[in-house]
């Protein structure tokens, strides 16, 4: 299982997100050919939440989102419990 970690910050960070999210984009479709990769997208900004888990969710991916870390590590907690 692989796992990919954005840290967007700073006045570039929608130039930053888009060059991010195309790179994986086109690294993904050749890896998704088995099963679609499990993504936990965290992020306090809702707006960016949604946009990076949105275009992921269009690219095949599974993606769950958290707003910040006691959410992600509760979400990783339930996922570990469900496999």
């Amino acid at each position: 299982m692989a796992a990919c970690c954005l840290v967007l910050r700073g006045r570039r960070e929608k130039y930053l997100e888009t060059k991010i999210l195309r790179r994986f984009s086109s690294e993904a479709r050749v890896r998704m050919a088995t099963a679609p990769p499990n993504i936990l997208v965290v992020e306090d900004d809702r707006e960016t939440r949604t946009l990076i888990a949105k275009y992921l969710r269009t690219n095949a991916c599974n993606v769950a989102t958290a707003n910040d870390g006691r959410e992600m590590a509760r979400a990783m907690a339930d996922r570990r419990a469900s496999t």
